[in-house]
């Protein structure tokens, strides 16, 4: 993000933060400028799996087919719930996380950037972004 390594800029004191969501876990990322912060939180695809396998009684193979292919779901409105008890507990996570971040400036977090594989997955998004979306919402 180039404002925020410009010293310059008006946005060199905030902080930046990067969520990496991957198969085990997931990693934050806080850096801030001559500052950076790293925590992982174990939430990832993998245990997306298993509660999708646990409460639509499939096997774990299964489970992440599903997941990889929500379209596919046979109960869409039930995989949706599964994800979005999930995604609840990593936003919490986070933000408990960002809460806790020892700013060593008077810094806001202004930009979350979402990378790797896990960040892909249908309605993650949208969670973080808005928290729960109704299913009948446009």
């Amino acid at each position: 993000h180039r404002e925020f390594l410009n010293e310059d800029s008006a946005e060199a004191a905030s902080a930046l933060a990067v969520l990496d969501v991957g198969g085990d876990a997931s990693n934050l990322l806080l850096a801030e400028k001559n500052y950076a912060w790293f925590r992982s939180i174990v939430h990832g695809t993998q245990r997306w799996d298993v509660a999708i396998s646990r409460e639509l009684n499939v096997t774990r193979e299964q489970a992440e087919k599903v997941r990889c292919n929500p379209h596919r779901a046979r109960w869409m409105h039930q995989l949706d719930d599964v994800l979005c008890a999930e995604f609840q507990q990593l936003h919490g996570e986070i933000s408990r996380t960002l809460e806790a971040y020892p700013r060593r400036e008077d810094a806001e977090t202004k930009l979350l950037l979402g990378v790797g594989g896990g960040f892909h997955q249908f309605g993650l998004l949208r969670y973080l972004n808005h928290g729960a979306v109704p299913s009948n919402a446009v």
